[in-house]
């Protein structure tokens, strides 16, 4: 079997040999000492992966990255990086770079990123592929993007967004694809006073408090190479806070009440609500903690800013929530639809769902229309009647039948990757083709 071609390029010339050595027996190796060398080895050789460092003369790892990533973006690019330079790493990762490696090398975790790569488990776009978000936004679609790199590494997350705007389930799919064999633990800061969260997250030992009457582990034990999700991270105590950092610095803690130092090998996501920023500057929240936490930020978009996806998640919800109430609803009037619409959801994606929800509980008919619209929601929509209500980008069929087209364009004609893509049955889909006459 043909060795694949792996491409090192690093100007200190014992790391360069080093590796050279160390991958040969696995790989054929080919090495520059610059960007500008290791450029025109790639595109002569056209190697199955590329490691390289970032400071280098002539040119650079970062143009190096840039400049494999136009010629041709499967690649898989590694970096090399001192750890001065780990937040430069970070951010090649969200230019397109795959995944980094602090020096000095640790030779077994580089083979493993590697051999990760060579047989391709996890392509550019993997966690967009998996994911169950639904929608066609040009922002959330660059989120998952740079989230489908940074799931590769270990490293720390935070995630703002207003609430119901899908934050855990980003952390989720973050989750999917981390190849972290623990398990996914979400903790809701927020939902425990402090003395409780605190042993939640940490454990506790026998006798520790009024009616800690056994050890108890905690998340970060029971979360054991898996991922934290710590939801409302704004609420927790500036008590838990300094524990918290403690774990993030050198995964390190002690059950409360306990003078045993347990390791934690845990990835952690948090996420807010709120602006940290201010939260900061009136002491109810560590600068240092933040800065550790805000390695690599995702802020996602509320709904009323994601308009051509309401029709979409509309869709979905009914197929969803249809099925599992046990009721047959069969679509929904384009004036309903029209009004959700142009509602502003400052409850976002859940506060959608919990209205398709009462919708379908309480409608008398298989199509959902204006009169099965919560009052509230009419009262506060403001929208004039009419068939042809206009969104600012055309009117909502506009919307969706330009979505439905891209898509199969995108797809070439694949009906069953277009259904997936829109969150709908390939049976809504068809009916959806018929309703506005597109042929294929």
């Amino acid at each position: 079997m043909n060795k694949k071609t792996i491409l090192i390029a690093d100007d200190e010339i014992n790391t360069l040999k080093g590796l050279a050595s160390a991958l040969s027996e696995k790989y054929r190796v080919i090495t520059a000492s610059n960007g500008q060398e290791a450029y025109e080895l790639f595109t002569s050789n056209m190697p199955s992966i590329v490691l390289t460092d970032i400071r280098m003369p002539v040119m650079g790892g970062l143009t190096l990255l840039d400049k494999i990533r136009s010629a041709n973006p499967d690649t898989p690019v590694i970096l090399l990086t001192a750890y001065g330079t780990i937040n430069n790493a970070v951010e090649a990762m969200k230019r397109g770079a795959s995944d980094y490696i602090t020096k000095p090398v640790n030779l077994d975790k580089l083979e493993a990123i590697i051999e990760k790569f060579v047989d391709k488990k996890v392509a550019t776009g993997a966690l967009r592929n998996q994911s169950t978000i639904i929608g066609n936004d040009t922002t959330l679609k660059t989120i998952y993007e740079q989230a489908s790199k940074v799931a590769l590494t270990d490293t720390t997350i935070l995630i703002t967004g207003e609430s119901g705007t899908g934050k855990e389930i980003l952390a989720q799919d973050i989750h999917k694809i981390s190849k972290r064999p623990g398990k996914f633990t979400p903790v809701h800061c927020a939902a425990l006073p402090e003395t409780l969260l605190e042993s939640e997250l940490f454990g506790h030992e026998k006798g520790s408090f009024t009616g800690a009457s056994s050890r108890k582990a905690g998340r970060f034990e029971l979360a054991e190479k898996g991922t934290i999700f710590l939801d409302e991270i704004s609420e927790i105590s500036t008590s838990i806070q300094t524990k918290l950092l403690r774990v993030l610095q050198d995964k390190t803690f002690e059950r409360v009440g306990g003078t045993q130092t347990l390791k934690a090998d845990i990835r952690i996501i948090a996420a807010t609500n709120k602006h940290l920023e201010p939260l900061i500057k009136s002491g109810r929240f560590r600068e240092d903690l933040y800065y550790r936490l805000n390695v690599v930020h995702f802020h996602l978009p509320p709904l009323r800013e994601r308009i051509g996806d309401v029709p979409l998640f509309v869709n979905h919800f009914i197929e969803d929530l249809a099925r599992s109430s046990g009721k047959i609803i069969e679509g929904i009037t384009d004036e309903a639809l029209k009004l959700l619409t142009g509602y502003t959801w400052p409850g976002n994606i859940r506060q959608l769902r919990n209205t398709l929800e009462h919708m379908i509980l309480f409608s008398s008919s298989r199509i959902l229309d204006i009169k099965d619209i919560p009052p509230e929601i009419i009262k506060e929509s403001g929208l004039p009647s009419g068939k042809n209500i206009t969104t600012g980008k055309g009117t909502i069929k506009d919307l969706e039948k330009d979505l439905i087209l891209k898509e199969l364009e995108k797809s070439g004609g694949n009906k069953t990757e277009v259904a997936n893509c829109l969150g709908i049955s390939r049976r809504t889909l068809y009916r959806k083709l018929r309703q506005y006459n597109i042929s294929l």
